[in-house]
């Protein structure tokens, strides 16, 4: 069904995305642990790669070529198990399990509206998923909206706007960025990706000179670095993938090194550490409670994100200078280097017990010189025939390909099979000279027990040729 399969191949992508990104989580999570003197700059661009990651695997699993790295996995062709086993498989090893469980070509079109309960289940998470993503927009939409509201209704001060020209010249800061006031802003943060400003509480123009100097720095620092455009990217990707807990664990990490970039420039300005660090812990006492938003980069609204940060703060010494183009490209090079195995491994998918390979037996088909038939057909795809059970070489070898194979409603194996036989015994042993090809359709009963098919020579058997064409049952040896 149309339906079903494009929610099964949602939730394959789903899947992927999380244990993939999961994976790319616990390096990035390794790698940030053990090396602790990682500066920031690379620790924010770490956790970076992670959440662009978690939108390129997706992107990768169903547009890249893949590497293979095993022979083969077993797996049922049952509708859960094909979510759970799509992480290491190739979007077209998915696309042939899904295939195999499929209903028949000739029932498809009389069962595009109906669902399976799987299929039900799997359309209720969808809805479930698309119902988080408008819930989070909304949110994030209304507090643009609010901060909009803010900045229309804050005021302006020459000598505050003089300090952040100047402070902006010194930082390279391209662009006139405009400071306001506003008295329902408790703590100062930058917004705005196309025309960034900065808002400060209206109690700012009677702080001391060297909290006021600080925090323009850290701002002006946020705003040089672009975090107002990485922020809101993010947090997109987070929006869209809000179930996935390491994205989320990610996301905070990166808001937390770029705080510590922007702090190292404070420190870097001069400022002391131990003041720095009470003048954060002042600002927090004013915003107690305060949910972060991904407009407001300025983390001061947790206890334990407040700890934190004045751990780094006062841990942080003058002189490291923020990283430059080339080493923005050189570490986001290594981290692509490091996703990308993670991206293009996967492994092949063979079904456990699969009921078409095996020795059967056609009791109805003897010759009176020894009894009845026998067939065998090999994972390879080579199928000896025997006219006598007794015969110790086939009388025909053939070459089968399984072009389809799918479950009906009953649980029986169907297999539409092109092949080519040789007769006399094996290929070699008559010049490699094709006898006879064609195609098959095959079953084989739920059980495994049976096996039925009919053949033509120009075309794919269908339903109709299954009623019409008599079919010899074989039996599975014993």
């Amino acid at each position: 069904m149309i339906v079903e399969r494009w929610l099964h191949l949602l939730g394959a992508v789903l899947a992927v995305t999380l244990v993939r990104g999961a994976a790319v989580f616990l390096v990035a999570l390794a790698v940030t642990g053990l090396a602790k003197r990682l500066a920031g700059e690379t620790r924010h661009l770490i956790w970076l790669g992670v959440i662009g990651s978690f939108l390129l695997i997706p992107l990768a699993w169903l547009l890249l070529p893949t590497i293979r790295i095993a022979a083969g996995i077993a797996l049922e062709p049952s509708a859960p198990l094909r979510v759970a086993a799509a992480p290491v498989l190739c979007v077209g090893e998915y696309a042939r399990l899904v295939e195999r469980a499929g209903p028949p070509a000739a029932t498809r079109q009389s069962t595009l509206t109906a669902l399976s309960p799987f299929g039900a289940i799997a359309l209720s998470l969808v809805v479930v998923w698309l119902a988080g993503i408008l819930v989070l927009a909304a949110r994030l939409a209304i507090g643009k909206g609010e901060l909009l509201g803010q900045a229309a209704q804050a005021g302006r001060n020459d000598r505050l706007q003089a300090a952040v020209d100047g402070l902006a010249g010194e930082m390279a800061v391209r662009g006139r960025i405009p400071v306001l006031l506003s008295p329902e802003c408790r703590i100062p943060f930058a917004f705005g990706i196309i025309h960034p400003r900065i808002l400060l509480p209206q109690e700012a123009t009677k702080w001391p000179a060297g909290r006021l100097h600080s925090a323009l720095t850290h701002e002006l620092a946020h705003i040089r670095r672009r975090d107002l455009i990485v922020q809101t990217g993010s947090y997109i990707i987070c929006v869209l993938f809000w179930f996935l807990p390491p994205l989320w664990l990610a996301y905070a990490a990166m808001l937390r090194e770029a705080e510590t970039c922007c702090d190292q420039q404070v420190i870097n300005k001069g400022f002391p550490g131990p003041d720095y660090a009470q003048d954060i812990v002042e600002l927090a006492r004013c915003c107690e409670g305060r949910i972060l938003l991904p407009s407001i980069s300025s983390a001061v609204g947790r206890k334990n994100m407040l700890n934190e940060r004045v751990k780094r703060v006062l841990s942080l010494k003058p002189g490291r200078r923020p990283f430059g183009t080339r080493g923005v490209v050189k570490v986001l090079a290594i981290c692509l280097a490091c996703v990308v195995p993670i991206l293009a491994l996967s492994a092949q998918a063979r079904p456990a017990q699969e009921p078409l390979y095996g020795t059967w037996i056609n009791e109805d088909f003897g010759t009176g010189k020894g009894g009845p038939q026998k067939c065998v057909i090999f994972p390879d795809g080579r199928e000896w025939d025997y006219l006598m059970i007794t015969d110790k070489e086939p009388h025909t070898e053939s070459k089968l390909i399984i072009e389809k194979q799918w479950r009906d409603g009953e649980g029986n194996y169907w297999y539409t099979i092109s092949w080519m036989g040789w007769y006399y015994g094996y290929p070699d042993k008559n010049d490699g000279t094709c006898g006879s090809k064609g195609y098959s359709l095959v079953k084989v009963n739920a059980s495994g027990t049976t096996i039925e098919s009919v053949q033509a020579e120009s075309r794919i058997p269908d339903e109709e040729d299954w009623s019409l064409i008599p079919h010899p049952v074989y039996h599975r040896e014993p």
